[in-house]
Protein backbone atom coordinates (compact mmCIF):
# COMPACT_ATOMS: atom_id res chain seq x y z
CA UNK A 1 0.00 0.00 0.00
CA UNK A 2 1.31 3.81 -0.71
CA UNK A 3 0.58 6.53 1.24
CA UNK A 4 0.19 9.82 -1.58
CA UNK A 5 1.40 13.24 0.10
CA UNK A 6 1.19 16.41 -1.57
CA UNK A 7 2.08 20.17 -0.89
CA UNK A 8 -0.02 23.20 -0.43
CA UNK A 9 2.35 25.79 -1.36
CA UNK A 10 4.99 26.32 -3.75
CA UNK A 11 7.89 27.21 -1.43
CA UNK A 12 8.56 25.06 1.65
CA UNK A 13 10.49 26.42 4.70
CA UNK A 14 8.57 25.94 7.87
CA UNK A 15 9.95 23.42 10.32
CA UNK A 16 6.17 23.24 11.76
CA UNK A 17 4.48 22.02 8.83
CA UNK A 18 7.26 19.48 8.01
CA UNK A 19 6.87 18.10 11.21
CA UNK A 20 3.29 17.78 10.33
CA UNK A 21 4.21 16.13 7.06
CA UNK A 22 6.02 14.23 9.12
CA UNK A 23 3.57 12.72 10.95
CA UNK A 24 1.65 11.64 7.92
CA UNK A 25 4.99 9.58 7.08
CA UNK A 26 4.81 8.13 10.13
CA UNK A 27 1.46 7.16 10.58
CA UNK A 28 1.84 5.44 7.04
CA UNK A 29 5.03 3.80 8.22
CA UNK A 30 2.81 2.47 11.45
CA UNK A 31 0.45 0.64 9.12
CA UNK A 32 3.23 -0.61 6.63
CA UNK A 33 2.47 1.78 4.05
CA UNK A 34 5.23 3.56 1.71
CA UNK A 35 5.12 6.90 0.69
CA UNK A 36 4.97 8.61 -2.28
CA UNK A 37 5.27 12.76 -2.30
CA UNK A 38 4.07 14.80 -5.07
CA UNK A 39 5.92 17.86 -5.45
CA UNK A 40 4.31 18.80 -8.29
CA UNK A 41 3.87 22.74 -7.66
CA UNK A 42 6.70 23.01 -5.13
CA UNK A 43 9.89 25.51 -6.54
CA UNK A 44 11.84 25.22 -3.59
CA UNK A 45 12.28 23.54 -0.08
CA UNK A 46 14.40 25.16 2.68
CA UNK A 47 17.26 22.85 4.27
CA UNK A 48 15.17 23.61 7.68
CA UNK A 49 12.02 22.22 6.09
CA UNK A 50 14.03 18.94 5.02
CA UNK A 51 15.92 18.22 7.82
CA UNK A 52 12.68 18.41 9.91
CA UNK A 53 10.87 16.25 7.28
CA UNK A 54 13.23 13.93 5.92
CA UNK A 55 16.12 13.88 8.62
CA UNK A 56 14.00 13.22 11.26
CA UNK A 57 12.47 10.33 9.85
CA UNK A 58 16.30 8.88 9.24
CA UNK A 59 17.10 9.41 12.98
CA UNK A 60 13.77 7.52 13.86
CA UNK A 61 13.93 4.77 11.24
CA UNK A 62 17.02 4.76 9.94
CA UNK A 63 18.20 6.30 6.26
CA UNK A 64 18.35 3.09 5.00
CA UNK A 65 14.44 2.90 6.08
CA UNK A 66 13.87 5.94 4.70
CA UNK A 67 15.25 5.75 1.55
CA UNK A 68 13.45 2.02 0.78
CA UNK A 69 9.76 3.64 1.57
CA UNK A 70 10.14 6.96 0.68
CA UNK A 71 9.73 7.78 -2.90
CA UNK A 72 9.85 11.53 -4.65
CA UNK A 73 7.15 12.55 -7.65
CA UNK A 74 7.85 15.68 -9.88
CA UNK A 75 10.78 16.65 -7.54
CA UNK A 76 12.69 19.29 -9.54
CA UNK A 77 16.90 19.32 -8.98
CA UNK A 78 16.86 21.85 -6.79
CA UNK A 79 14.66 19.94 -4.17
CA UNK A 80 15.73 16.71 -4.65
CA UNK A 81 19.34 17.72 -3.86
CA UNK A 82 17.91 19.42 -0.52
CA UNK A 83 15.66 16.03 0.11
CA UNK A 84 19.29 14.15 -0.09
CA UNK A 85 21.37 16.54 2.07
CA UNK A 86 19.04 16.49 4.35
CA UNK A 87 19.24 12.27 4.71
CA UNK A 88 23.04 12.50 3.68
CA UNK A 89 24.03 14.74 6.84
CA UNK A 90 21.38 12.89 9.42
CA UNK A 91 23.61 9.60 8.09
CA UNK A 92 26.91 10.83 9.08
CA UNK A 93 25.63 12.00 12.22
CA UNK A 94 24.08 8.53 13.26
CA UNK A 95 27.39 7.47 12.13
CA UNK A 96 29.33 9.77 14.13
CA UNK A 97 27.29 8.95 17.35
Amino acid sequence: MTTYISFETEDLASRSLAAEKRSLVENAFSSASSVMFDFKDVQSISASYADELFGVLCLKYGSEEVTKNIRLQNCNNFCAQQVAEAILRRTKRQIAA
